[in-house]
């Protein structure tokens, strides 16, 4: 099923409740599906408690217990952080030799994969990460069962609204932010509201198939960006931090040097295409995807509701 407010759900409520039954059935799948291989199964399991995360901020001023459920899948997935964590390294070292390789000279760098790779490793084979694999499970259970006892106080677009302005117009600010400032620590919090509008829109694209399904794409395109730039900080980081692990001075600075370009190119990208998917205000947006709903649900739509003012 898809992950989305549909047409045949009775209620936002009933339609809260069955995404949150689905996304939490197939984390519960994943975690024991020997088809994928341990860290595919990390990932996946992560994905959907940050899905749910998205869910939930989407109607938060409709329901009572946002707080604690958020805080709950927020918890449970930073339970399997450092597994996830240790692949992504890999993956994010591979990607800055895979574009600069005509460049560079690999043999240079490998101790830096080497090392990457031990890490992942001993992470992937400690006692520990199935314990908490085994936590991971139960608390997804007992949320589960919660769920289909989840109520909000509104219905229709008012149980949504809330939720989908707060958190583009966090998304706008974030990014004025990190455009006046761009250190990590602001684009990361840009990339965290970018990813949530990601979320949302994808939650509404049934409203207006032919308008938001561009948007998704766009937005989706934004977060990409703005993930890739956060790993690379966090790669920084961690050569930063133990220099003398990874291999030669020399060999560690010339790879930050790289690091630091290519964070550059894509914090770039990343305020180009934002001017873009984030230049219209919140209310009007707000106003806009209202007046999406309204047509798709069959209320009277005004025709200035579709209208965004210059």
């Amino acid at each position: 099923m898809a992950y989305r407010i549909k047409k045949g759900d009775k209620s936002v409520q009933a339609a809260l409740r069955r995404i949150a039954d689905e996304q939490v059935g197939r984390a519960l799948g994943e975690l024991d599906d020997d088809q994928l291989d341990f860290d595919k199964r990390i990932h996946q399991v992560r994905k959907r408690c940050k899905k749910m995360r998205g869910l939930l901020r989407l109607v938060r001023k409709s329901f009572a217990g946002y707080g604690d459920e958020n805080e709950a899948f927020r918890d449970a997935a930073r339970l399997l952080s450092g597994v996830r964590d240790a692949d992504t390294l890999i993956a994010t070292y591979d990607a800055v030799a895979r574009h600069f390789f005509d460049q560079i000279d690999r043999r240079a760098f490998a101790p830096i994969r080497a090392r990457l790779t031990r890490d992942a490793k001993a992470v992937r084979n400690d006692t520990r990460t199935i314990e908490r694999m085994s936590i991971f499970r139960t608390e997804m259970e007992a949320v589960r069962h919660r769920a289909a006892g989840w109520k909000l106080e509104d219905d229709g677009f008012d149980a949504v609204a809330g939720g989908l302005g707060k958190t583009y117009r966090r998304g706008r600010k974030r990014m004025q932010d990190a455009w006046a400032d761009p250190s990590a620590d602001a684009m990361h919090e840009w990339r965290k509201r970018v990813k949530y509008h990601w979320y949302h829109a994808r939650l509404l694209s049934s409203v207006n198939p032919q308008m938001m399904e561009p948007l998704v794409e766009a937005v989706d395109d934004l977060s990409d960006l703005l993930g890739d730039h956060h790993d690379l900080v966090v790669l920084d980081e961690r050569l930063r931090d133990d220099p003398e692990g990874f291999g030669t001075a020399t060999d560690i600075e010339a790879f930050r040097a790289l690091i630091a370009q290519r964070q550059q190119d894509l914090a770039d990208r990343a305020f180009a295409k934002g001017r873009l998917v984030l230049s219209e205000r919140s209310k009007a947006r707000v106003k806009r995807l209202h007046g999406y709903w309204n047509a798709w649900t069959g209320g009277d739509v005004e025709p200035s509701a579709l209208l965004v003012k210059a």
